[in-house]
């Protein structure tokens, strides 16, 4: 009797982790597959929301900083579902420093100013992102890699950060023209240091 009811224990830890692993996996999937599409669906677009989107970002240091915070618990969670799918594992190191780095909201901004306004850096970190694809060790390494170059191509310009920064009383009033708006928030140019590292 004892038997049979540890037995029947272990089959519901045993079904309790397998669930537990295919939700995982499927909250990995759906991650890495919205990311992949917004380039696709969003990028450049002058919707109605995507105006509030850029805007927001644009003169809001908050929104910007729970845009940033969004980045890093995705990559985190990338990390975290292959470590609870896959076990310990050496090649993982890079993918899990990288998200590290990440949780330093400073860096983080820094990343990012750098990935959309440096085309040097851009081609770096895509140079990165395909040498890692080429290794399936490092699958984790090039899933958080493309995420932050993806989300760098929607983080403000330093132009149009500064233009608002300058002047909030220009949020106010709609810009003039979206393909305005547009034009500035994708403008891909290096600013000054203090808007790459000290971006609020």
């Amino acid at each position: 009797m004892a038997n049979d009811s540890n037995a029947l224990t272990h089959v519901k830890e045993s079904l309790g982790m397998i669930f537990l692993k295919y939700f995982v996996l499927s909250l990995h999937v759906l991650m890495v597959f919205i990311t992949a599409l917004a380039p696709v669906l969003f990028y450049k677009r002058k919707g109605k929301c995507l105006m509030k989107f850029y805007l927001s970002m644009a003169g809001t240091a908050k929104a910007r900083k729970i845009y940033r915070l969004q980045l890093e618990a995705w990559v985190f969670l990338v990390n975290l579902t292959y470590y609870l799918l896959n076990g310990p594992n050496t090649w993982q190191i890079p993918a899990m420093a990288l998200s590290l780095i990440l949780m330093t909201n400073t860096c983080t901004s820094a990343i990012l100013r750098w990935l959309h306004d440096d085309k040097r850096v851009q081609l770096i970190a895509c140079a990165v992102f395909f040498a890692s694809l080429s290794l399936p060790q490092l699958y984790t390494l090039s899933v958080s890699v493309g995420m932050v170059i993806i989300w760098a191509m929607f983080y403000p310009s330093w132009v149009i950060t500064q233009y608002y920064m300058t002047d909030p009383g220009k949020l106010k009033d709609f810009p003039p023209t979206k393909e305005n708006i547009v034009f500035m928030y994708y403008h891909s140019q290096r600013g000054p240091c203090d808007m790459t590292f000290l971006d609020p």
